[in-house]
């Protein structure tokens, strides 16, 4: 739309306003005189910092456009705007900044999970799944009270079960359970134990990590996912891999998730864990990401529209 050079001055009056009311970094995604109303869009910056060649931080702005929709009226003095106030505003922002943190953390769960399950306090509660999995490749079915007294709520039992059998790596028969498609699949591709058993438990976390959290309530996973993202997601702003330091990582982690974690938790190995499995590398005091992890979550990441603006131009 074309604007007159009455219109041009109002927009620029107007725009100066909601910077002064909302945040300085604030754009026009539309703007339509002839209804008095605009779309609002915000620019964010993001630090990332880089130990690579030399102690140096690169800023990304990432316009996050449609943020909300306000209508305006004037009078001599000032503005008036309707439909939205500053905390309205601010959470909507949060909002969306949230929902970019968990999209990155979906685009990056694929390239990680038959890694995250090696992790000791994960593969440990995926105990029960594994010991189902045991029981039919050693004896060729199981029971469905195999679990035995040590899980001795039985709708727990019945969920492992089930959740094997969706994903049809085991099937009942004439009530017991044996190898299912999938689990001959592996078997005919000579996969065997331990791989064939982080083969099938990766793609349970690939494929039924709501399931896993929401029904099973494990969320063991979580935190090792979110230290991953505090250094993959800021990689991909970037747009390659950068050197960070632990407190570096422990920013990227509260700026991405607010305080919900613990100083203890971090001294007690959380990082450290995740190097062991080879999500991340250490060197000296340094951390760097791996460059096949690096593009195949890159690869997923830019498939996902709301991450493109986070994307390195």
């Amino acid at each position: 739309m074309r604007l007159t050079e009455t219109e041009k001055l109002q927009s620029k009056q107007l725009l100066t306003y909601l910077r002064r009311r909302y945040s300085p970094y604030l754009y026009f995604s539309e703007y339509d005189p002839s209804s008095s109303r605009a779309v609002l869009g915000i620019e964010i910056q993001e630090f990332v910092l880089d130990h690579k060649d030399k102690n140096d931080s690169e800023i990304r702005f990432i316009e996050l456009d449609d943020i909300a929709s306000i209508k305006w009226s004037r009078n001599k003095k000032d503005f008036r705007i309707t439909d939205m106030n500053r905390n309205e505003f601010v959470r909507r922002v949060n909002d969306r900044y949230m929902t970019m943190t968990e999209h990155s953390q979906q685009a990056l769960l694929p390239t990680l999970y038959t890694r995250l399950v090696r992790i000791p306090q994960v593969d440990m509660n995926m105990s029960p799944l594994r010991n189902i999995l045991t029981a039919i490749e050693e004896d060729g079915f199981v029971l469905p009270n195999a679990l035995g007294k040590k899980y001795e709520m039985f709708e727990q039992v019945r969920n492992y079960f089930t959740l094997l059998r969706d994903l049809h790596y085991i099937k009942e028969e004439r009530g017991q359970f044996v190898a299912g498609p999938e689990m001959k699949n592996l078997q005919a591709n000579e996969i065997e134990p331990p791989l064939l058993y982080e083969t099938i438990l990766g793609e349970v976390l690939r494929k039924q990590a709501g399931y896993l959290q929401d029904v099973l309530h494990w969320t063991m996973i979580t935190p090792y996912l979110r230290w991953c993202n505090a250094y993959y997601y800021p990689a991909f702003m970037a747009g390659h891999l950068v050197k960070a330091e632990q407190n570096e990582l422990v920013q990227n982690y509260k700026r991405f998730y607010g305080g919900g974690y613990q100083e203890s938790v971090v001294e007690t190995g959380q990082i450290q864990r995740i190097v062991h499995v080879e999500i991340l590398s250490k060197e000296g005091r340094y951390y760097e990401g791996h460059q096949t992890i690096f593009e195949e979550f890159s690869g997923n990441a830019k498939q996902d529209a709301v991450l493109l603006p986070a994307m390195q131009n």
